[in-house]
């Protein structure tokens, strides 16, 4: 990293951390302390109001009145933000079709014409293929309703479709979370018409308005904090072929497991919130991969095969 790109993420990372010292500036920046110290020196020449404090709990500040001009964004930056555009269309974030060719646009625009047609290229050959949940559309101020929610701290108001029932009802809903999962965007909360935390599928939500009625911050610490908690662990020990592990080992579902290495195989231990993964990594790969505990994956495995061979043996 540059010297001046450094001084300008110090001033960024001030005004968004408050205070930091030397040693975390060093840390995030990767450079040692004593050039910290020297940028310190370089920022004050500028003018840069930085507050310095000494002792135990010291560090530096940056005024919080101090203006931070727009600067503007090198190839690079422009590139990744490009990506981040092109992965947003990929996972169909609501609401967000026309937004995202409007910063396309105005991105494209800051680039010299070569350039421009070289990055063009470039977000022509990166394929992005993340959804398995496809909506003909989502309803109107979806995304919009929920970040506003998130927000101000207010219930939402939907009318959401239910597919096993054929019918729209409308619910108050305090939301918790917003996420993509699965292939699909779905809304956690606390529905007040069934007195009970509920999953919403964003596709089948056909109306939404924000609530007259509030919620705290208190309610989503509770909800994650509960979800933290009745996360069962599960450790998973399993036996696989070594040229297998070598093309899986950085794979995310091995990547943190302890493994011994033994003759013609490996053995890996790895612990986890779910099972369904390593099951079907053993059923995919019935004559590499063989699970030796949890018991319950074990189970999970011949149930699935005998149920499967009763189905196909009629």
């Amino acid at each position: 990293m540059k010297k001046l790109e450094r001084l300008t993420g110090i001033i960024y990372a001030l005004k968004e951390n408050k205070k930091m010292t030397a040693k975390a500036l060093a840390d995030f920046f990767e450079v040692s302390e004593r050039t910290i110290y020297r940028d310190m020196d370089a920022l004050a020449q500028l003018k840069v109001p930085i507050v310095s404090y000494e002792g135990y709990e010291g560090g530096y500040r940056i005024q919080d009145n101090y203006f931070l001009p727009s600067l503007r964004l090198d190839d690079k930056e422009i590139l990744y933000l490009l990506l981040c555009i092109q992965a947003g269309k990929a996972i169909k974030v609501p609401n967000m079709d026309k937004t995202s060719e409007t910063l396309t646009h105005k991105l494209l625009n800051m680039l010299d014409e070569q350039k421009k047609e070289q990055f063009q290229k470039i977000l022509l050959r990166v394929g992005l293929n993340m959804e398995r949940i496809l909506p003909d559309c989502y309803c109107d101020g979806l995304f919009e309703g929920i970040i506003e929610s998130f927000m101000t701290y207010k219930d939402l108001i939907m009318t959401y479709y239910t597919p096993l029932r054929n019918e729209q009802i409308k619910r108050r809903v305090t939301p918790y979370r917003l996420m993509f999962n699965s292939g699909g965007w779905f809304l956690y909360g606390y529905c007040h018409l069934r007195k009970g935390d509920r999953c919403f599928r964003l596709d089948r939500i056909k109306e939404i308005a924000l609530s007259h009625m509030d919620y705290t911050q208190r309610v989503v610490d509770a909800y994650n904090h509960k979800l933290k908690q009745s996360h069962k662990k599960y450790k998973v020990r399993l036996e696989m072929d070594k040229h297998l592990y070598e093309v899986m080992k950085n794979d995310a579902i091995l990547y943190n497991g302890d493994m011994i290495k033994l003759r013609e195989k490996v053995e890996i231990t790895v612990e986890t919130d779910y099972l369904i993964e390593y099951i079907l990594l053993a059923i995919e790969n019935h004559d590499e991969v063989t699970i030796l505990e949890p018991r319950e994956c074990i189970d999970s495995i011949k149930a699935c095969c005998h149920k499967t061979l009763q189905k196909y043996n009629q």
